[in-house]
């Protein structure tokens, strides 16, 4: 079976509501008719949010590598990973040692060990969850996905800009 292209992984805090209506919408849009001509699998889009045990733990790892894959599973071609900065995930990562701060250090080694083939693309929801906080620091070297001001939001922020 041949690894899809594109993996998109959307994370964000279980306390950051948000977060599940934006990756719904990531999904809508890749499974959706824009998207329906390509081979089935080609793009797959992963929720990464609670963890195995609590909304302390960080979610399941994202598989990078073939070493990191569970099985004989590929990983794709290209990975893009949408950090959701929101307050909760600020205030977890914020904290030393904590698993959703070596989650999202994480994510930008793998973007800096595979730069060709993983993306990272921050949505930030709060400005206050980036602005002097170590989670604006971990994804400060990274283009963000640009959101509509909020007055003239007639969709949601990742409608708006796959859309856009």
């Amino acid at each position: 079976m041949l690894p899809p292209v594109l993996e998109i992984y959307v994370v964000w805090h279980p306390g950051d509501a948000a977060g599940r209506q934006i990756c719904d919408e990531f999904l809508e849009h890749f499974h959706g008719t824009a998207f329906s001509g390509l081979i089935g699998g080609a793009i797959e889009v992963y929720a990464r949010s609670a963890g195995w045990n609590s909304s302390d733990d960080a979610p399941r790892p994202i598989a990078f590598t073939a070493n990191e894959a569970p099985g004989s599973l590929r990983p794709a071609q290209y990975i893009a990973v949408v950090p959701i900065l929101a307050t909760d995930l600020a205030a977890v990562v914020q904290q030393e040692g904590s698993a959703w701060r070596r989650f999202a250090e994480g994510i930008m080694a793998a973007k800096a060990q595979h730069s060709g083939r993983v993306g990272v693309f921050p949505l930030v929801l709060s400005p206050s969850a980036v602005d002097g906080t170590v989670l604006g620091e971990i994804f400060a070297s990274v283009q963000r996905i640009a959101a509509n001001p909020v007055k003239r939001r007639s969709r949601s922020v990742a409608v708006t800009w796959l859309k856009g």
